[in-house]
């Protein structure tokens, strides 16, 4: 005999909207840190500074905004790299980025 199919519920966390001036964190190992600060030929002074600056058991806290700029960055020298094992430290804190950013909307649009 044959029976319906159990209604499958959409699995998707659903996205948090954050206001567009609004900073969401990302825990960055120091590890993890190190590989901005030195494999990011380009890091802007902004983003270094909280690198630096934020403790290690803290959230690195940016808009969604800041956090896109950073992604594409690290896109761009991840694909540029000759180096093998560099080209993955950044593609994983990459996908971090974009995990951080499918987590979240805001009114805004990146440029």
């Amino acid at each position: 005999m044959w029976e319906p199919q159990q209604k499958r519920e959409n699995t998707l966390p659903a996205r948090k909207y954050v206001k567009p001036n609004e900073t969401v964190g990302l825990n960055l190992t120091a590890a993890e840190r190190k590989t901005l600060l030195t494999d990011v030929e380009f890091l802007d002074d902004d983003y270094e500074q909280a690198l630096r600056e934020t403790p290690t058991d803290q959230n690195i806290e940016f808009t969604l905004l800041d956090w896109d700029y950073l992604g594409g960055e690290l896109q761009f020298e991840a694909e540029a790299a000759n180096d093998p094992k560099r080209k993955e430290r950044l593609s994983g804190i990459f996908a971090r980025i974009e995990g951080l950013l499918a987590a979240y909307y805001t009114d805004e649009e990146p440029e």
